[in-house]
């Protein structure tokens, strides 16, 4: 019989130590106890340490139980708090029994084995038919060291899934505050929040919403909203209100302010969970970070409107590229000079952001804009029109050259290893495709310098659509 204690304590230790993923130290838990103890069941309910109601089993945390259990465990707690709290007790068939009463269970049973820290019940221990004569026979001292131990390795789990929360948390407070740097376009920068915000509270779906010049809310991300409570809601939001909530507490809302001013709002929504203390914390801090951002993000865009370069790449911002068109299209037109445009986009980009986040995209759009003004003349205009996506003027050039040219730039990007270590947790290099259309000034069929750059993008769409990472000419008919 020692052998067998020494054996089971083993086991379990054993497995408590072998794993980080806790998924599989319950996988294995529940083959050990079937083997010992011949049990048919073997589950953990933990309790959200900011909602005391709201219990989750531990292998499928993101699954609401059904509202008949989570009542049952309210019960539960409320029983075992009202006896003596020095002794222990566990619940037998629903019933409040001192564990040492484990031993009197009849064949078919159901024990729930409640896991305390201070005095305070944080998870409950689920077993089925457990074999009494097995467990009669000295194995109850034994029984007891390993719950004990079971009991540690998930508060353990807990605290580090807690810390883990944590730091995404200021990774995301970081980053949100981080995105001012090298963006300023509002366009460009709710959606990158809204996906920090969303990926960080995963319960709930998160909405962003701008006061547009008739202040009225705007939803910038995602494309929609079909939650007419959230409509409803926003338009009660006050300047002086930190937050609102809807009073099953499954709708918030969020304001975002300047100095004097509602600038738009976050809205987190969900259809089965309510908001507990601790996102509510963490949503009020990112809706004032992102407050700050896109403050700051409208106050530098005033500034930058008479800007020509583009702050992160350090080409020629769309609204140069636009001077210097306007310029080089009526050269060409009134020397009857060779002028031609080239639209060339980062294939899959936005799979670069999603997977290692924007930090990483910023990166890949400073290289491939490096790349370009490498693979340029002197007198040729590179700049960024927007997103990952930019515009070439090459003077004085058939349309056959610029198609070398681009084919000499398209093999460039295709070859570099771009290395993102900077944005990522490990040294990392990532390899990307540009896909171009080129189109030329012709004073038959291009009669504006709007026409030039159109039929160059049509081309680039066409690039797309045949597979990307290639070159396509626009044919003038």
């Amino acid at each position: 019989m020692e052998n067998i204690n020494l054996n089971f304590i083993y086991d379990v230790t054993n497995i408590l130590n072998s794993s980080y993923d806790f998924n599989k130290v319950i996988e294995n838990l529940r083959i050990v106890f079937n083997k010992y103890l011949n049990t048919t069941n073997f589950k953990i309910y933990t309790m959200e340490a900011s909602q005391n109601s709201i219990y989750k089993d531990i292998e499928k945390n993101w699954i609401m139980l059904d509202e008949l259990t989570q009542k049952m465990f309210d019960s539960f707690n409320k029983k075992i708090n009202e006896v003596d709290n020095k002794e222990k007790y566990i619940i037998i068939n629903d019933d409040v029994c001192e564990f040492s009463k484990i031993q009197n269970l009849s064949e078919s049973n159901k024990v729930y084995i409640p896991f305390k820290k201070y005095g305070k019940i944080f998870a409950f221990l689920e077993l089925e038919n457990i074999n009494i004569k097995i467990l009669k026979t000295n194995l109850l001292k034994t029984f007891e060291v390993i719950l004990s131990q079971i009991s540690f390795a998930t508060l353990n789990n807990l605290l580090n899934n807690q810390m883990q929360i944590n730091i995404k948390f200021y990774d995301a407070m970081k980053n949100i505050a981080k995105i001012i740097e090298n963006q300023y376009e509002l366009n460009y920068i709710i959606p990158i929040i809204g996906e920090m915000i969303d990926r960080f509270i995963v319960n709930h779906l998160i909405y962003v919403f701008i006061k547009d010049e008739q202040e009225q809310y705007k939803l910038i991300w995602p494309l929609s909203c079909k939650d007419e409570n959230i409509i409803k809601m926003l338009n009660k939001v006050t300047f002086d209100q930190e937050y609102i909530i809807s009073d099953d507490k499954k709708i918030a809302i969020f304001p975002l302010k300047s100095e004097n001013k509602i600038l738009g709002a976050i809205a987190a929504s969900s259809n089965i969970y309510p908001l507990n203390d601790r996102e509510m914390t963490y949503l009020l801090q990112l809706a004032n970070q992102s407050s700050t951002t896109i403050a700051r993000a409208n106050m530098y865009s005033e500034i930058l409107k008479h800007a020509t370069m583009d702050a992160l790449t350090g080409l020629n911002n769309r609204r140069q590229f636009e001077i210097r068109l306007n310029q080089e299209f009526a050269t060409a037109k009134r020397k009857n000079k060779k002028l031609c445009c080239m639209m060339t986009d980062i294939d899959y980009f936005k799979k670069i952001n999603d997977t290692y986040g924007h930090i990483a995209g910023d990166i890949v759009l400073k290289k491939v804009a490096s790349i370009i003004e490498s693979q340029l003349r002197e007198y040729d205009t590179a700049s960024r029109y927007g997103g990952e996506e930019f515009c070439i003027l090459l003077p004085y050039t058939t349309i056959e050259e610029a198609k070398f040219v681009a084919e000499r730039l398209r093999k460039k990007v295709e070859s570099e290893k771009i290395d993102i270590s900077q944005a990522y947790s490990e040294q990392k290099e990532v390899q990307v495709t540009i896909s171009i259309g080129v189109s030329e000034f012709n004073e038959h069929t291009i009669l504006t310098p709007k026409d030039l750059y159109k039929k160059a993008d049509e081309a680039l769409y066409q690039a797309k659509e045949q597979g990307r990472n290639r070159v396509i000419l626009y044919q003038n008919d």
